[in-house]
């Protein structure tokens, strides 16, 4: 049996309008799929963050989820082990931390990884647009499959195991989700 305390993870989260020339892209010439390229391309030589663009609806499924269920756990398998993540909510912003930090939570703890989510181009290019900053400890390529999960996790079927790990943490097998997230 797990019991999850919910506890503040706190960082600073970038506005999209300090990343991009908003005025320039909202232009109604710029389409939804340069729109996505230029995010990639914007992305693509930082390797301490990722970028990513989804479906208007996904992004709004992901935070209207989170709203209620502000807290998940992502495993993190090496050929030495595993460590685990513990995700947190605060509106559009994830934050992810180990397991070990969140539990002797110290006021300069930083997260291992932040994840933000921007609406705000979803309704004039039909684009959600989603930045992780990978702040330590991570790879490239474990940001992005913690990434992928995370915004699998929230806007799919398997939306109920986050459920259950919040509000039914005796339901939550945390030993199965262990074994099957490898």
């Amino acid at each position: 049996m797990m019991k999850v305390q919910r506890r503040s993870i706190v960082t600073a989260a970038r506005k999209l309008a300090d990343l991009l020339k908003l005025p320039l892209i909202d232009r109604s010439n710029v389409t939804p799929d340069e729109t996505r390229r230029i995010w990639a391309e914007y992305h693509s030589s930082k390797p301490e963050c990722l970028g990513k663009s989804i479906e208007p609806w996904r992004l709004e499924k992901i935070i209207k989820n989170s709203e209620n269920n502000p807290m998940f756990m992502f495993p993190v398998h090496r050929t030495s082990g595993f460590f685990s993540l513990v995700s947190q909510f605060q509106k559009n912003v994830c934050m992810l931390t180990t397991l070990e930090q969140f539990q002797h939570r110290r006021p300069d703890t930083v997260p291992m990884m932040t994840v933000t989510f921007y609406d705000e181009l979803c309704a004039t290019k039909a684009v959600g647009l989603v930045r992780a900053d990978i702040v330590s400890v991570l790879t490239v390529k474990e940001a992005e499959t913690i990434l992928d999960r995370l915004m699998y996790f929230y806007s799919s079927a398997e939306f109920n195991l986050v459920r259950d790990f919040n509000h039914r943490p005796r339901e939550f097998d945390l030993n199965k989700y262990i074994r099957d997230s490898r």
